[in-house]
Formats: structure tokens, C-alpha cells, sequence
């Protein structure tokens, strides 16, 4: 192997293992300010998700697998081997940034949002 060539493996390899010990970090801080998220009640079979200007977020009636795509920003048969309930729960979600966020810190923020407790 060229000298260049090991730099080059060493260098990327560092990148990967300094951006694993700062991913933590960085997602840690990226949080809702409050957040509220309740099992939905209605019968209906659609839902809405808002995307507010100052970077909140507004949802009702929406399945637990769309939450998921629209975080991790995927398309639907992109999101493969989800839990039954993933396709059957629907959600409400009210949440709110401490300070106005962009499109891209929504869906980081919206990747921490968490149920207090599974679905049954």
C-alpha cells in the first residue's frame, strides 16, 4: 500500500470514530424545548403533520410508522421490518423548539421525540 494510500485509510477511519463520539453529543442537545405525544383517540383513517415556522410541530391522528419516515426523512418502503403496532397506532404530537429551528434540526429533534411507555 502507497504511503498515500494508508494516509488517506487512516484519515477516513479517524473521521468515522470522531464523528461516532460527537454524534451523542450533537443529538443530545437537539431536543424539543416540550413536547407532548398521546395515542389518538379518533376512528378516522387519516392524519396531518405540520411543520410550523418557528420550527415547531403539530400532528394528529398519524401512524407511528409515518412519524418515523418523515424523521429520518425516508420513504415508506424504506422503513423495513417495523413492529405490527408501527402500522396500526396513531398518534397526536404537539412539540415546540426553545428557539426557532430549521427544517433539518425539525427532523433531528423529531428522531428524540419518545412515548412514555410502548404501545400495547
Amino acid at each position: 500500500m502507497a504511503q498515500g494510500s494508508r494516509l488517506r485509510a487512516w484519515s477516513g477511519s479517524g473521521l468515522a470514530a470522531a464523528l461516532m463520539i460527537a454524534a451523542p453529543a450533537v443529538l443530545a442537545q437537539a431536543a424539543f424545548d416540550v413536547a407532548s405525544i398521546k395515542e389518538s383517540q379518533s376512528l378516522e383513517a387519516g392524519g396531518s403533520l405540520r411543520l410550523l415556522p418557528d420550527g415547531g410541530v403539530r400532528a394528529q391522528n398519524i401512524l407511528a410508522r409515518g412519524l418515523i419516515t418523515i424523521a429520518y426523512q425516508l420513504q415508506p418502503y424504506q422503513l423495513v421490518n417495523a413492529p405490527g403496532w408501527a402500522s396500526e397506532t396513531r398518534y397526536n404530537l404537539e412539540a415546540k423548539p426553545a428557539v426557532a429551528a430549521s427544517r433539518e434540526q425539525i427532523y433531528i429533534m423529531l428522531q428524540a421525540v419518545r412515548t412514555s411507555r410502548p404501545p400495547r
